[in-house]
């Protein structure tokens, strides 16, 4: 029996979830949306924009164009090698279009011409989306909570992603969010968690210090993954493939 035993929280957790099963039932479809509030308990974790599944599908749809399942041994090492020929050709193409192709800035926030400098284009393009939705966000209250830092409550439209879209379109619909501002160390915070779960300075923390004339950004929200001229040492590895016979 002590090759079965579990966490007590995760038990716990459980049993809850079948107990809320058992007198509701699934007539809401909570289970068929499970992608739709299932993020909102791991948006404090950084996840770099991937679904929990997306790196996987993306490998496997990645590899079904150089292997199959009547692959030889022999076949799959060629094959490797021509996948990941591929894959390092594709990098270089995008750094050199990053490089040569520079997206034009497309509000006033000083924080946006920032990460044009720094970031690839892909990522300043996440970048860009947030400066243009701080239209959308409003400031309701501002309150000092000691020395050093403010409490800003805000409201923003709800941004919501239709089944088989790939882009967000925003609701009527409204929701508050809370952030903080340090005006000693220059940093903020929101509870959104959209920074610690993409990797992204979200729109509330851009109006933050829109509203407090900051120019610049503490060097904690310039993630290295992101910058143009990072090194991918994966590119550096050769592999060799060399016939016998």
């Amino acid at each position: 029996m002590e090759r079965y035993q579990v966490d007590d929280d995760w038990l716990e957790g459980t049993f809850s979830l079948f107990v809320v099963y058992i007198f509701f039932g699934d007539e809401m479809g909570l289970y068929a949306e499970r992608n739709t509030w299932v993020p909102t308990y791991v948006k404090h974790l950084f996840w770099a924009g991937m679904k929990t599944t997306q790196r996987v599908e993306s490998i496997n749809k990645f590899f079904d164009c150089y292997v199959h399942k009547h692959t030889h041994l022999y076949e799959f090492v060629e094959a490797y090698y021509e996948a990941m020929g591929s894959r390092e050709n594709e990098e270089s193409m995008a750094d050199t279009s990053t490089a040569r192709n520079l997206r034009k800035i497309i509000t006033c926030f000083p924080v946006e011409e920032l990460f044009q400098k720094i970031y690839t284009d892909t990522k300043f393009h996440e970048v860009q989306r947030e400066c243009s939705r701080v239209l959308y966000v409003r400031c309701l209250n501002k309150k000092i909570m000691d020395e050093c830092a403010e409490e800003y409550e805000l409201k923003d439209r709800v941004w919501i992603k239709p089944k088989h879209s790939r882009k967000e379109i925003v609701t009527k619909h409204k929701t508050k969010f809370v952030a903080t501002y340090n005006y000693v160390a220059k940093e903020t915070s929101c509870d959104c968690k959209h920074f610690e779960c993409h990797g992204i300075m979200c729109r509330h923390m851009i109006l933050v210090y829109d509203l407090n004339n900051q120019t610049g950004v503490p060097g904690k929200y310039i993630l290295h993954r992101w910058w143009k001229d990072v090194e991918r040492k994966h590119t550096k590895v050769k592999v060799m493939y060399t016939t016998t016979h």
